[in-house]
Order: C-alpha cells, then structure tokens, then sequence
C-alpha cells in the first residue's frame, strides 16, 4: 500500500517537471515574441519619421 502511494507521488512528480518546463519554453517564446514585435514596431516608426 505504501509502495502503491510512492509510486503514484514519483508519477505525479515527473508530471509537475514537464509542466514545468512546457512553462519555462513557452515564456521564453512569448518574451521572443514581444521583442520582435518591439523591434517591428521601432522599424515602422524610424521609417515613417523619414
């Protein structure tokens, strides 16, 4: 019984750690994301202050 619960904890465990980094990449591909929309938008207004 308690090798039953253990081995459920280390699952749930292993679960939480790919959540967790699924969360990290998809931060860094939002933050990527926003400073080249940043970027994009610096282009545009240098090009229209021309």
């Amino acid at each position: 019984q308690a090798a039953d619960r253990v081995q459920n904890a280390v699952v749930e465990l292993n679960k939480a750690n790919e959540y967790q980094k699924k969360s990290k990449t998809m931060m860094c591909i939002y933050l990527l994301l926003l400073l080249c929309g940043i970027m994009i938008g610096i282009l545009i207004l240098k090009n229209a202050m021309k």
